[in-house]
């Protein structure tokens, strides 16, 4: 048996809520976690904003201090 799984975990009150000890909060644009690589935008006859499809993230608008925003979505077609 792995002891780590029956190890309890310690937590830490951050700005955001109770998080594990070992986990730190850092904002998306102070930090490198991911390559994203512009591509074509969809149709715009796929755009609603009923919550239909997949969110679609264009950029500035939508990304906030803590959580991205979901304005648009895009159908599948």
């Amino acid at each position: 048996m792995n002891p780590a799984v029956n190890q309890k975990s310690s937590y830490k009150l951050s700005e955001l809520r109770e998080i594990p000890e070992e986990w730190e909060v850092v904002k998306l644009r102070d930090e490198r976690i991911a390559d994203l690589i512009m591509g074509q935008s969809p149709l715009s006859s796929t755009y609603n904003d009923k919550g239909d499809g997949l969110p679609f993230l264009q950029g500035n608008a939508e990304f906030g201090d803590t959580y991205p925003h979901l304005y648009i979505h895009v159908l599948n077609r």
